[in-house]
């Protein structure tokens, strides 16, 4: 038993849960840090050169 009062195989099993909730929340912000600059990328190559112009100075 550990601190916890788990066994070496439950706490093993914890933290291998935890590390997938570790990486599926990495894997997630990834995803959306993506999809963030996609979506700007083609709001900004969907503006007319003029309109472009004007807003970058």
């Amino acid at each position: 038993m550990t601190d916890r009062g788990m066994s070496v195989a439950e706490e093993r099993e914890y933290a291998v849960h935890i590390e997938e909730a570790r990486l599926a929340l990495r894997q997630w912000r990834k995803a959306r840090r993506h999809a963030f600059w996609r979506e700007l990328g083609d709001a900004l190559l969907s503006m007319p050169p003029g309109i472009a112009v004007r807003l970058g100075g």
